[in-house]
């Protein structure tokens, strides 16, 4: 409910906070956890473009980095529950 309310009277979703403040762990939550990347903000930025401007990296590229971060810090009997 709260990210609701921040984009909708701050314009970011908590994509594009994480992003802008280069919280790396809590957008590699976020994009395993399927948080849309094309969500424009007041500026017309969207995630996915942050994610160039910011990290020099394509959205595609960052999810597949979370996955494999991910992996290294999971017990393997949690795997299969992996997004």
């Amino acid at each position: 409910l709260w990210t609701v309310l921040i984009h909708q009277y701050l314009g970011d979703t908590a994509l594009h906070f994480s992003l802008r403040q280069k919280r790396l762990n809590c957008v590699y939550m976020l994009l395993l956890l399927g948080a849309n990347p094309n969500i424009a903000n007041a500026k017309s930025q969207t995630g996915t473009m942050l994610c160039q401007t910011i990290y020099g990296q394509t959205y595609e590229n960052m999810k597949y980095d979370a996955r494999r971060k991910l992996v290294n810090v999971t017990k393997g009997e949690q795997l299969q529950s992996l997004p």
